[in-house]
């Protein structure tokens, strides 16, 4: 915490530089005054322009993070998000660790390849850039059979329409159905 005493016997234009240019040089920044101008402000309203100056002119370094959903068990086909989670940034680019890209914020992307991939994000602003990144494991989508009987529960029913529903809400509604071939001669419907 910085703390001033403002009984050194400079004039106020002089101190409020002073403390300007200490808050400035931890962000890296110096802003140049003309002392002349600042003389014949009284010292409240020139701290209050002072403060304006510093909180519009001081950017600070932007940090990158990112998360991801699902977060768990992630496929081959199966549409990922990425949430950016950076913090003062205003560019954003992303490398998907295989030759893919995008300067989205918060993009979605989909893996064709099963594999360990390397996502990493660059957040920048006029101050720097941050990088997070994070090693993502891609898997075989999940391959679902279904087996169709007849009432009696061993005849196998052919040439059966099958649907399928991502949630109960969905089947109950008779929405967003997932088709699928019909059944083969042994009841059989593969996805």
């Amino acid at each position: 915490m910085l703390q001033y005493n403002f009984k050194q016997g400079k004039d106020s234009s002089h101190r409020v530089i002073d403390i300007f240019n200490t808050i400035c040089s931890l962000y890296e920044e110096r802003i140049n005054f003309n002392l002349k101008s600042l003389n014949k402000i009284p010292i409240e309203i020139s701290i209050l322009v002072i403060t304006i100056l510093i909180l519009s002119s001081c950017t600070k370094e932007p940090t990158a993070f990112f998360t991801y959903a699902p977060d768990y068990n992630l496929e081959v086909g199966e549409s990922i998000h990425f949430y950016n989670k950076s913090t003062e940034a205003t560019d954003y680019q992303w490398d998907f660790g295989n030759g893919k890209t995008s300067t989205e914020e918060s993009p979605y992307f989909v893996y064709s390849d099963v594999g360990d991939y390397l996502v990493s994000l660059v957040a920048e602003n006029s101050s720097g850039a941050a990088v997070d990144s994070q090693i993502i494991t891609i898997h075989e989508a999940t391959t679902l059979m279904l087996l169709i009987l007849k009432p009696d529960g061993e005849t196998p029913l052919a040439n059966c329409k099958t649907k399928v529903y991502d949630t109960e809400d969905n089947l109950i509604n008779d929405v967003n159905p997932l088709y699928w071939d019909n059944t083969d001669d042994y009841g059989m419907a593969v996805q």
